[in-house]
């Protein structure tokens, strides 16, 4: 990745540098499915053919992958990817194993409905109780959230969702 800075004066439009470490390289991509994206392209995982215009639109600006927090904002929202929702798991805990655990656990509820089109995951108890549920639903980017949390509180009570608790 390279961004080309330039100068602009009235009419006028200088070079100015190309930058080959944006921020020094000291700040996360957001989204963080761009870091993936970038890094299947650079070690051609990812054909070259396929990352056109219309498809970084429509893979970043998805929003298929909700958290909704029970007692804390943090990481209530939706995401382009389960990464992208769960790095917010990190603020959990300052301490580094912790935050580890909880990202993981995240990441492996998750994985288990990835298939689904809409994939909801309940966050309770500071992140250490999860329940992961997948709906074959149409996905719109504004109402994903509703969604997943009145389905949940429709069938709360039901034994559908994967429960995972951290010790």
């Amino acid at each position: 990745m390279v961004r080309i800075d330039f100068y602009g004066g009235g009419d006028d439009v200088w070079f100015s540098e190309l930058t080959f470490t944006t921020l020094g390289c000291w700040r996360k991509f957001n989204p963080m499915l761009t870091d993936g994206l970038l890094y299947g392209l650079m070690k051609e995982e990812i054909s070259p053919d396929i990352v056109t215009p219309a498809y970084l639109e429509r893979v970043l600006n998805d929003r298929s992958w909700v958290a909704v927090s029970m007692d804390s904002s943090r990481i209530s929202g939706s995401y382009p990817s389960p990464v992208d929702l769960c790095i917010n798991f990190e603020d959990l805990s300052d301490e580094k194993e912790t935050k580890k655990r909880l990202f993981d656990s995240c990441i492996d509820h998750l994985r288990t409905i990835q298939e689904s089109s809409l994939r909801c995951l309940i966050v309770a108890k500071n992140g250490t109780e999860l329940h992961s549920f997948g709906a074959n639903a149409p996905v719109k980017s504004t109402l994903n959230y509703e969604a997943c949390a009145s389905t949940y509180r429709m069938n709360l009570g039901v034994n559908q969702f994967t429960q995972h608790n951290i010790s």
